[in-house]
């Protein structure tokens, strides 16, 4: 583990974060341990900024004045959030597979079965990023007001705020999130067992 890997782990709780002897790998797998390691901390960071934005939002809430304007700020960013949570487990997982001193059957199924539990959960988290970040590209012709409406009709669906549900049609379907503390806590419980996928078992090479 190089030391600015160190010091930037130290900067929160360390029973948050596992810890990963790679003292005796390869130097290439080390390198993949100190992006596991980055982006396991991301997950933290990730979840931080989630419950910023359900702060904001019942902030907005509970204002009038600020409601309509800031509400929407909130469920925007809360998108990125997601999406951002998700890529992260994405490249956990391809540094994983890059590092065979790291890799175990065990380990391999059991983040593959927390990165699924993410997906069942959040199946649209990409299609609400894209749709959030690229506005323009919902409206911008008729041809993507009609690829992007529900299916067999002319309902468009663009940041459209219903209770805590925040969602969009893309391409036929409404795509959605609450932004919740249930989905806190979803976050939460995968961020655990991804977690716990490099706190099982021997962490060395061999």
């Amino acid at each position: 583990m190089s030391e600015f890997i160190r010091d930037f782990l130290l900067a929160r709780p360390a029973e948050f974060v596992p810890s990963i002897d790679d003292s005796t790998f390869p130097e290439s797998e080390r390198q993949q341990v100190d992006s596991i390691l980055l982006l396991l901390q991301s997950l933290n960071g990730f979840i931080d900024d989630f419950c910023s934005d359900i702060e904001l939002f019942d902030y907005a809430e509970a204002n009038p004045a600020v409601k309509m304007r800031w509400a929407f700020i909130a469920c925007r960013d809360a998108a990125m959030t997601l999406w951002n949570f998700r890529d992260a487990l994405d490249f956990i997982q391809k540094a994983f597979k890059c590092c065979p001193s790291l890799k175990t059957k065990p380990k391999e199924d059991a983040l593959k079965a927390a990165i699924g539990r993410f997906g069942a959960v959040f199946p649209f988290a990409k299609k609400v990023r894209n749709a959030t970040a690229h506005p323009v590209g919902q409206i911008a012709t008729p041809k993507h007001r009609e690829v992007n409406s529900l299916r067999s009709t002319r309902v468009l669906l663009h940041s459209v705020l219903m209770g805590r549900k925040f969602m969009h049609s893309k391409e036929g379907r409404e795509v959605s999130f609450e932004i919740s503390d249930t989905t806190v806590l979803t976050l939460k419980a995968v961020r655990d067992a991804v977690f716990n996928v490099f706190r099982e078992g021997p962490t060395t090479g061999s």
